[in-house]
C-alpha cells in the first residue's frame, strides 16, 4: 500500500540502529567497500544515465529564474521516486554481494553520521560518503542536480552549434 513509499534509504537515516563497539572495525569495512562500490564504473553510469535521460523533464525549472517557491509538477516526485528506487536497487545488489543486509549498511552510514566510532572532534573519514547517500534522499538536492545536468547539456549543445558556424 502507499505506506510502502518509504525507502530504505529513508527508513535508515530516519531510524538509527544502535551496534555494540567491536563492531566498528566491521563497519569501517563496509563503508569502505560502500565508498569503493559507488565510485564505480557501474555504480556511476547507472546513476548518470538515468540523470541524462530525464534531465530534459526539468528544463521548466531549469530556465526559470525564481526557483524559490514554485510548486513543481508531480513528473518531479515521479522522476524521484524512480531514482530512489535505482539507488536503493543498486544498494541492495551491493549488499547481496558483501553478504549483508541493506540495513547493515544503513546503520553503518547512521554510525558515521552521528560520529559514534570517532574520537572527540574528530570528522569521520567516511562522514562525506554519507553525507552524500543522505543528500539522494533529497528532493531539493534532486532537483538541484537535474537542473545543472540540463543547464549543462545545454550550454554543451549550444558550443556545438557555435563550432558549426565557425567552420
Amino acid at each position: 500500500g502507499p505506506q510502502n513509499s518509504t525507502t530504505l534509504l529513508q527508513k535508515a537515516t530516519n531510524h538509527i540502529i544502535s551496534m555494540p563497539v567491536e563492531e566498528e572495525f566491521i563497519s569501517e569495512n563496509i563503508l569502505e567497500k560502500a565508498v569503493n562500490f559507488v565510485e564505480s564504473e557501474y555504480f556511476r553510469n547507472r546513476v548518470n544515465k538515468f540523470i541524462s535521460t530525464n534531465c530534459h523533464s526539468f528544463s521548466a525549472t531549469a530556465e526559470s529564474k525564481n526557483s524559490d517557491d514554485e510548486e513543481y509538477p508531480l513528473e518531479y516526485t515521479e522522476i524521484f521516486n524512480s531514482y530512489q528506487q535505482l539507488i536503493d536497487r543498486l544498494f541492495d545488489e551491493f549488499s547481496e554481494r558483501n553478504d549483508m543486509s541493506t540495513k547493515d549498511l544503513y546503520s553503518c552510514c547512521s554510525d558515521a553520521v552521528e560520529g559514534k566510532f570517532t574520537a572527540l572532534f574528530e570528522e569521520h573519514e567516511h562522514k562525506w560518503f554519507v553525507e552524500m547517500v543522505i543528500s539522494w534522499t533529497s528532493f531539493g538536492n534532486f532537483i538541484t542536480t537535474m537542473c545543472r545536468e540540463y543547464n549543462n547539456r545545454m550550454s554543451q549543445n549550444t558550443m556545438m552549434t557555435n563550432e558549426k558556424f565557425r567552420k
